[in-house]
This record gives structure tokens, sequence and C-alpha cells, in this order.
């Protein structure tokens, strides 16, 4: 594929990008802020080659400030180019660098400032990356599926909770409280276990009310518990998922969490 056909593919791209770049017979230039190629007028001749790719590579992960040290490295600069945050300058990297534009509209600005500013190199999935029947029904329902809002401490503010990649090493999931300036922020769980390619992980809104919590080291009748503000429920995609979920809750100012029956 040549250069000109990549950037319309993949929009983010800029004519610096192919600075260095070699096609099969010449090389891309750039003058006047427009890329140009002179060599060979054959069809295929502006064609990359497999140094050019590289080339390519090298110079948009510099300009993104995405050091590349693995596949999901390469995988979250394609998923960068092929969206419209691209061209964000130093210092408005980091969760927007490698945020899907499908979300902006589920997380508010202030909320991505925050992020941005105390976990920099904390991202949420690409769409890529989740199971496509999960992305889909989600997108359907006019929701996100790593993205749930609510008021989780019963104070009147909207609240978030979010499926997040820690800096590259797993997944984790974050609540951030409003407060009337920003937010405050607390990692419910992290390192979730998950060995499938895609991710599958949900999260949900529990409305308060009364539940059965399961309890697998204990026999007997099960226990309730009483939700007074909604809580955050977090499982795995439910033709998969067989049990109950993960659920918490803030009860009295305090952090809890229980498993309850679906």
């Amino acid at each position: 594929m040549d250069g000109f056909i990549l950037r319309k593919v993949f929009t983010g791209l800029l004519p610096e990008d192919f600075i260095g770049v070699r096609g099969r017979e010449g090389d891309y230039s750039v003058r006047d802020g427009k890329l140009y190629f002179t060599g060979n007028a054959a069809s295929n001749s502006a064609v990359l080659t497999k140094d050019g790719f590289k080339m390519l590579l090298q110079n948009c992960a510099k300009r993104l400030a995405i050091t590349v040290a693995s596949r999901r490295d390469v995988d979250i600069i394609i998923s960068t180019l092929s969206g419209n945050n691209a061209s964000l300058p130093p210092g408005k990297q980091g969760l927007n660098a490698t945020m899907d534009a499908v979300y902006e509209k589920y997380i508010p600005k202030n909320l991505q400032d925050y992020i941005i500013k105390n976990y920099p190199q904390w991202s949420i999935p690409e769409r890529y990356r989740w199971h496509p029947n999960l992305f889909d029904k989600y997108r359907a329902e006019r929701s996100a599926a790593p993205i749930i809002s609510d008021d989780f401490n019963c104070d009147g503010k909207k609240d978030y909770a979010v499926l997040m990649d820690k800096q590259k090493k797993g997944l984790a999931v974050m609540l951030f409280l409003a407060n009337e300036q920003s937010f405050t922020s607390q990692v419910l769980t992290e390192n979730l276990v998950h060995d499938v390619p895609k991710i599958e992980y949900v999260l949900s809104v529990v409305k308060p009310g009364l539940y059965k919590t399961i309890d697998p080291d204990m026999e007997g009748p099960s226990q309730s518990v009483r939700l007074l503000c909604a809580g955050i429920g977090i499982g795995l995609f439910k033709e998969l998922y067989d049990g109950g979920k993960d659920v918490y809750y803030i009860a009295n100012g305090e952090l809890r969490s229980c498993l309850i029956e679906n």
C-alpha cells in the first residue's frame, strides 16, 4: 500500500510521519506541509517497502511518545492513527491518545482531564480488544462496556466506574467519585484474570435494593445485603459467565464488596 492510500485509511497519519520513508522505486518527502513521492511513475512504485513501514512506525511512535516494546504497543499506535487523536500536542497524550472516539460521549471532559493528570499511563482499552458481540451489544443499547455512571455514594452527583488498562500490564476497574472541584479516585479491583484474546468483562450498575449474596466458603442459607446507593457490578459476558457477579458498593462512607446472585 502506498503512503497516499495509507493516509486515507489511517486518518491520524501526518505528512511528516513519512520523512525518510522509502517506496519500492522512490522516496517520500514533505514540502510546505504536503506529502510528495519522487521516483518511478509506475503504479506500484510508491508502495512502501518493509524498511519503509519500519521507518513509518518509528516516526509515528516518536511523535505519539509511545515506546514500542511489544505487539500491544504497535496495536495502540495503529488504533490511535485510526481515530482523531493522533495529532494531540505533547502533554495531552495519555488517555486521549489511546481512547477510541466512541468513548468520548460516555466520559465527560473533566474526567478525561483528571485521568490524564493523575493516571497518565493508563488507558481505556480500544474497541478492537473487546469481544465484538459484547461491544456491539452495548453500542446498540447506547452505552459502553467499560464505562458506567450513577450516584454511587448517594450525594446527588454523577460518579463513574471505568475498566482501564493499567500501564499496559493488566486490567483494573477504577471508581471516580465526583466532588465540587473534580473527582476522587480509588482502584476497585486490579489484575483481573483474563486469559482469552478478547476482553469479555462487563461493568453494570446494580440498583439500590436487597440482594442475596454468595459465599462459596460457607454452608447454609444465603445472607442478604441491602444497597442504599447504586453499586458497581463486575462480571464476564453473560453467555460465558456462570454464577454471580462481584459488586462494590459504599455503605456509611466505606467501600465494601460482596458476590451476589445473578
